[in-house]
């Protein structure tokens, strides 16, 4: 490292570039790249062209190793790496399959991370549904740096019940994970009795954060001493990753600005409309609602904006 300047030398045969950090701007490097001994200006790009442009004149068979240089100098610790085995058993047949992220992972076919398999025949035969040139595959692993992956896992030639289990010490530190819709975090086992495939989508994010607000609070008067609510099923959390909600909360009060406090609350129905019994029983007057989800770990969301039912008598 030559005296007075902060940076790093990074050989690759044939290439040598020299890298100086800005600490204020860690999104972006000054790079100076040196080829054959040819110099070049100073100047500045995204990270994302350096590695392209170094990989675009590396020896292919150094590649995996210069990017993996590159991962670790350029984003230390920004992704989470982790793969999940799971195990596939139908009738007599067992099998596994794994699916995970990697820095080096994309969305095609990764040379010493995806494995291929043969297609299925016919007898039972489970894959992940890769690309058109490796359309089958037993290990499926994506980009680190995605917030979201979606995988598919695919079932051929289903005669009984399809076991899909996994062990829970092997799901990501963070983040929410599901298959079919399912937490991951809440079973070790789901089940299938037909072919086709199942979406296994990862989110990453604080597994503890709460429900998403509840949306559209409606409250329709059925014309007796009945309400009908109903409202939009909460499937996320407040950044957006899937959750499972265990059951939302009613609240109902004479007054507009109404808190929605434990005072108030009337039910706590799973599905997302609930009649209100008898609520008429006065001859006239108002009745103010909200709603919140509350998930399997019992966080709970924002309660709704309110939603109101009026009725007078004409004098």
């Amino acid at each position: 490292m030559a005296a007075g300047r902060s940076g790093f030398d990074l050989a690759i045969p044939r290439v040598r570039s020299r890298i100086s950090f800005q600490p204020c701007r860690p999104d972006w490097y000054r790079v100076l790249p040196s080829i054959v001994g040819v110099s070049a200006g100073w100047r500045t790009v995204p990270a994302a062209e350096m590695c392209k442009s170094l990989a675009e004149r590396t020896p292919r068979r150094i590649i995996p190793v210069a990017l993996s240089v590159l991962s670790l100098l350029c984003f230390p610790g920004a992704a989470q790496e982790w793969s999940v085995e799971l195990t596939i058993d139908h009738l007599f047949s067992q099998q596994l399959r794994t699916f995970g992220v990697d820095s080096l992972g994309t969305d095609g076919y990764d040379v010493g991370l995806d494995v291929p398999i043969p297609p299925p025949g016919v007898i039972f035969y489970s894959y992940f549904q890769g690309t058109v040139t490796f359309p089958y595959l037993g290990t499926d692993i994506r980009d680190a740096t995605e917030d979201s992956v979606k995988w598919n896992l695919c079932f051929a030639e289903v005669t009984d019940t399809v076991s899909v289990s996994w062990e829970p010490s092997s799901l990501p530190a963070e983040g929410t994970l599901s298959i079919d819709g399912i937490d991951m975090r809440d079973t070790t086992e789901v089940r299938f009795t037909e072919s086709g495939c199942v979406e296994i989508a990862y989110a990453a994010g604080d597994t503890t954060a709460p429900p998403a607000q509840v949306q559209n609070l409606r409250v329709t008067d059925e014309g007796s001493l009945d309400l009908l609510l109903a409202w939009s099923e909460v499937d996320e959390n407040i950044y957006g990753a899937p959750i499972s909600v265990a059951h939302y909360t009613l609240y109902r009060s004479e007054q507009a600005h109404f808190e929605a406090t434990f005072p108030d609350s009337i039910a706590a129905p799973i599905d997302t409309t609930y009649i209100d019994v008898g609520v008429w029983s006065l001859p006239d007057g108002a009745h103010y609602y909200r709603a919140r989800a509350v998930d399997s770990g019992n966080r709970q969301g924002e309660p709704s904006l309110p939603a109101a039912a009026f009725r007078f008598q004409l004098p």
